[in-house]
């Protein structure tokens, strides 16, 4: 089959383009031919080159692990009528026989005109993320024109199944083999470059949006200070703080904001600033999961939550939000309540707080966070806690996943669906 897949570049360093890295994977390993359309496939400077008609556009390519070069082709991401006119020439140049999306599901609002107006010359498999328990009314008539639909989580599956009254499948992302715990010499020498021998280390992995909220982490810190006097905390952000292109979100001055809390002596940011566009690679990131005891995260939601499985399959306890799809990562807690000690780490409570235009989103407690924090710095016996993290992240892997996605475009075989309006 021809595929034509739409996603983050997977030459990216995200979480989606990390998914549709393994998804082109797949596909191509069970031999279907793929054309990749992409969101940020050029950065600022080139973009600008391109457009001050110095360079013409670089051909963009995707290299598998097993050294198939696939083309790409970059598309915009801004909600507008290029979106869709540019996809319908690809479509009607390519005629592929699936359209598989992987992504936010508002992002694709355009497939309902776009599948009509190539007069349903392809089937749609949505692989969605699905942050909340409702989802946005205004986006239900749309799925009416999938084809077939998947989820990465249980809250996905609940969520759609009501918003669409479609069957739902869920496909769990996966985590690579490399991300694992080290020997405690290992770690030790770890901790010793980053002057942590002795202390608890927290370490937080996120891109600077609204939706990681991570100056929750530093107001959660400022509340617990005074009982660390001899700094035996210390809290690692590894987020792409100072906005290196316009392209991502760097919503939050991360330095500033701990300074004026007085708590700039708990933290430590990373030394060259990162990107989606270029950052460290993920040794480096196994290296500071590693050298750290616990992962906390501040999010307001999550579609997956990619590093809170890394750092679970490193052997670290996520701390976190005690809504969206965090309980489904980080298991029950010990007690009726929906917040406290739970199987994996420590779900913290929240308060609603309301969004326009009549959203009601349940964001993290910073106090809630901070002392979740200092009563996990008192944990004694965390050995049993993190083999269930670790057991928790080795059963989700990325073979699973493609093979879960080959079986989606299997089952796509068949006429293509048609919206009950339609038919009449």
């Amino acid at each position: 089959m021809k595929i034509l897949t739409i996603s983050d570049s997977p030459n990216l360093y995200s979480g989606l383009a990390r998914v549709h890295r393994h998804i082109i994977d797949g596909v191509v390993e069970a031999g279907h031919q793929v054309l990749p359309c992409v969101w940020f496939g050029y950065d600022d400077d080139t973009m600008q080159k391109i457009k001050d008609k110095k360079i013409k556009p670089p051909p963009l390519y995707y290299t598998t692990p097993n050294n198939t070069k696939v083309q790409m082709i970059t598309i915009p991401k801004k909600r507008s009528f290029d979106d869709v006119k540019m996809l319908y020439d690809i479509v009607k140049v390519a005629k592929p026989d699936v359209i598989l999306t992987v992504g936010d599901y508002w992002d694709f609002y355009y497939m309902q005109a776009l599948k009509i107006k190539t007069n349903y010359s392809f089937k749609w498999i949505a692989y969605l993320t699905i942050e909340f328990e409702e989802i946005d009314e205004r986006v239900n008539s749309v799925f009416r024109y999938a084809d077939v639909m998947a989820v990465p989580t249980n809250l996905g599956r609940a969520a759609l199944e009501s918003a669409s009254g479609k069957p739902i499948t869920v496909i769990p992302y996966g985590v690579d083999p490399k991300f694992r715990k080290f020997s405690e010499d290992e770690r030790r020498a770890l901790r010793e470059e980053r002057d942590c021998v002795g202390k608890t280390r927290f370490i937080t992995v996120a891109q600077n949006t609204w939706r990681k909220n991570l100056p929750a982490l530093a107001q959660a810190v400022k509340l617990i200070c005074h009982r660390d006097p001899e700094r035996k905390m210390q809290f690692y952000v590894h987020a792409n703080i100072d906005g290196l292109d316009s392209q991502e979100a760097s919503l939050y001055d991360l330095r500033t904001i701990v300074q004026k809390l007085g708590v700039e002596d708990w933290f430590v940011f990373p030394e060259e600033d990162a990107s989606i566009f270029n950052a460290p690679n993920d040794d480096y990131l196994i290296n500071e999961y590693n050298a750290s005891d616990y992962f906390v995260s501040p999010s307001t939601c999550e579609g997956y939550g990619l590093p809170l499985l890394e750092a679970m399959a490193c052997g670290l306890p996520v701390i976190a939000n005690g809504a969206s799809v965090m309980p489904e990562l980080i298991g029950r807690t010990q007690s009726e309540l929906n917040y406290g000690p739970a199987e994996r780490g420590w779900l913290v409570g929240n308060r609603v707080e309301v969004f326009p235009p009549a959203k009601f989103i349940k964001v993290i407690r910073h106090d809630a966070l901070g002392q979740a924090i200092w009563e996990v710095t008192n944990w004694k016996d965390t050995q049993s806690l993190r083999e269930n993290c670790i057991n928790y992240a080795k059963e989700r892997t990325w073979e699973v996943m493609k093979r879960g996605i080959c079986k989606l475009l299997d089952s796509a075989g068949g006429p293509v669906a048609l919206p009950v309006e339609v038919m009449e």
